[in-house]
Protein backbone atom coordinates (compact mmCIF):
# COMPACT_ATOMS: atom_id res chain seq x y z
CA UNK A 1 0.00 0.00 0.00
CA UNK A 2 2.54 2.37 0.74
CA UNK A 3 4.63 1.80 -2.23
CA UNK A 4 1.47 2.28 -4.39
CA UNK A 5 0.79 6.00 -2.66
CA UNK A 6 4.69 6.57 -2.89
CA UNK A 7 4.25 5.71 -6.86
CA UNK A 8 1.25 7.53 -7.45
CA UNK A 9 2.83 11.08 -5.89
CA UNK A 10 5.88 10.11 -7.68
CA UNK A 11 3.39 10.00 -11.28
CA UNK A 12 1.89 13.44 -10.05
CA UNK A 13 5.36 15.23 -9.25
CA UNK A 14 6.28 14.12 -12.43
CA UNK A 15 3.55 15.72 -14.38
CA UNK A 16 3.60 19.32 -12.31
CA UNK A 17 7.38 19.41 -13.16
CA UNK A 18 6.17 18.71 -16.71
CA UNK A 19 4.25 21.83 -16.60
CA UNK A 20 6.32 24.46 -15.46
CA UNK A 21 8.46 26.23 -18.45
CA UNK A 22 12.24 26.26 -18.14
CA UNK A 23 13.37 29.53 -17.41
CA UNK A 24 14.77 30.32 -20.85
CA UNK A 25 10.89 30.02 -22.49
CA UNK A 26 10.21 33.20 -20.01
CA UNK A 27 13.23 34.92 -20.82
CA UNK A 28 12.33 35.01 -24.34
CA UNK A 29 8.62 35.80 -23.80
CA UNK A 30 9.58 38.61 -21.50
CA UNK A 31 11.98 39.87 -24.47
CA UNK A 32 8.97 39.67 -27.06
CA UNK A 33 6.97 41.69 -24.83
CA UNK A 34 5.31 44.77 -27.35
CA UNK A 35 5.04 47.07 -24.18
CA UNK A 36 7.31 47.82 -21.52
CA UNK A 37 6.38 50.52 -18.89
CA UNK A 38 7.01 51.63 -15.77
CA UNK A 39 3.94 52.37 -13.41
CA UNK A 40 3.09 54.29 -10.23
CA UNK A 41 -0.30 54.63 -8.04
CA UNK A 42 -0.83 51.06 -8.66
CA UNK A 43 -4.56 49.63 -7.43
CA UNK A 44 -5.22 46.33 -6.80
CA UNK A 45 -9.12 45.06 -7.39
CA UNK A 46 -10.16 41.52 -5.57
CA UNK A 47 -9.81 38.20 -7.26
CA UNK A 48 -12.10 37.04 -10.02
CA UNK A 49 -13.12 33.24 -9.99
CA UNK A 50 -9.88 32.69 -12.02
CA UNK A 51 -7.31 34.26 -9.59
CA UNK A 52 -6.88 37.34 -11.37
CA UNK A 53 -7.06 41.09 -10.00
CA UNK A 54 -7.83 44.02 -12.13
CA UNK A 55 -4.27 46.32 -11.99
CA UNK A 56 -4.95 50.31 -12.58
CA UNK A 57 -2.02 52.37 -12.55
CA UNK A 58 -0.56 55.61 -13.89
CA UNK A 59 2.22 55.31 -16.36
CA UNK A 60 5.38 57.10 -14.88
CA UNK A 61 8.47 55.22 -17.64
CA UNK A 62 7.59 53.99 -21.13
CA UNK A 63 10.79 51.75 -22.91
CA UNK A 64 8.10 50.36 -25.32
CA UNK A 65 5.16 50.72 -27.14
CA UNK A 66 2.06 52.92 -27.73
CA UNK A 67 1.39 54.18 -24.13
CA UNK A 68 2.62 57.76 -23.05
CA UNK A 69 3.52 59.19 -19.29
CA UNK A 70 0.22 60.01 -17.87
CA UNK A 71 -1.61 57.25 -19.25
CA UNK A 72 -3.67 54.47 -17.47
CA UNK A 73 -3.02 51.02 -17.60
CA UNK A 74 -5.11 48.78 -16.91
CA UNK A 75 -4.49 45.40 -16.73
CA UNK A 76 -5.44 41.80 -15.43
CA UNK A 77 -2.34 40.51 -13.25
CA UNK A 78 -2.23 36.60 -11.51
CA UNK A 79 -2.84 37.75 -8.10
CA UNK A 80 -4.53 34.26 -6.35
CA UNK A 81 -3.80 30.84 -7.30
CA UNK A 82 -6.66 28.96 -8.12
CA UNK A 83 -4.76 25.61 -7.26
CA UNK A 84 -4.63 25.04 -11.13
CA UNK A 85 -0.73 23.24 -11.70
CA UNK A 86 0.98 25.32 -14.50
CA UNK A 87 3.33 27.76 -15.73
CA UNK A 88 1.87 30.79 -13.86
CA UNK A 89 3.98 33.05 -11.65
CA UNK A 90 1.09 34.27 -9.10
CA UNK A 91 1.67 37.72 -7.26
CA UNK A 92 -0.32 38.45 -4.31
CA UNK A 93 -2.62 41.04 -4.39
CA UNK A 94 -1.47 41.93 -1.10
CA UNK A 95 2.54 42.63 -2.09
CA UNK A 96 0.96 44.07 -5.59
CA UNK A 97 -0.85 46.81 -3.47
CA UNK A 98 1.96 47.45 -1.09
CA UNK A 99 5.13 48.77 -3.75
CA UNK A 100 4.91 52.14 -5.01
CA UNK A 101 5.97 51.01 -8.47
CA UNK A 102 5.85 48.14 -11.11
CA UNK A 103 7.46 47.46 -14.45
CA UNK A 104 5.25 45.83 -16.45
CA UNK A 105 5.79 43.69 -19.70
CA UNK A 106 2.89 43.26 -22.05
CA UNK A 107 2.39 40.50 -24.73
CA UNK A 108 0.79 41.31 -28.24
CA UNK A 109 -2.52 40.08 -26.64
CA UNK A 110 -1.96 42.89 -23.45
CA UNK A 111 -1.78 40.20 -21.50
CA UNK A 112 1.39 40.50 -18.93
CA UNK A 113 4.35 38.96 -20.65
CA UNK A 114 5.51 35.77 -19.65
CA UNK A 115 2.36 34.13 -17.30
CA UNK A 116 2.63 36.91 -14.79
CA UNK A 117 6.65 36.89 -14.91
CA UNK A 118 6.15 40.28 -17.17
CA UNK A 119 5.44 42.21 -13.61
CA UNK A 120 8.24 43.59 -11.19
CA UNK A 121 7.65 45.38 -8.45
CA UNK A 122 10.22 48.19 -7.21
CA UNK A 123 10.97 49.93 -4.79
CA UNK A 124 10.97 53.16 -6.98
CA UNK A 125 11.28 54.60 -10.24
CA UNK A 126 14.20 54.16 -12.94
CA UNK A 127 15.61 54.84 -15.54
CA UNK A 128 16.50 51.57 -16.94
CA UNK A 129 14.45 48.55 -17.55
CA UNK A 130 14.55 46.66 -14.67
CA UNK A 131 14.09 43.02 -15.55
CA UNK A 132 17.19 41.09 -15.97
CA UNK A 133 17.15 37.55 -17.60
CA UNK A 134 17.17 34.43 -15.24
CA UNK A 135 19.52 32.46 -16.79
CA UNK A 136 21.85 32.56 -19.94
CA UNK A 137 20.42 29.58 -21.52
CA UNK A 138 19.53 29.58 -24.85
CA UNK A 139 15.46 28.75 -26.32
CA UNK A 140 15.09 27.15 -29.22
Amino acid sequence: MIRHVAAVGLMVWAGTAQAMLAPCYYDKMIREAVTVVQVERIEVGVPDDQGYCAMTSRVARSFRGDLALGDMLRVSVPCEPDGTVGGTIWTSAESIGSFPVAEVHLAADGAIAAYGFGLILLPNLTDVIAWRPITTEICE
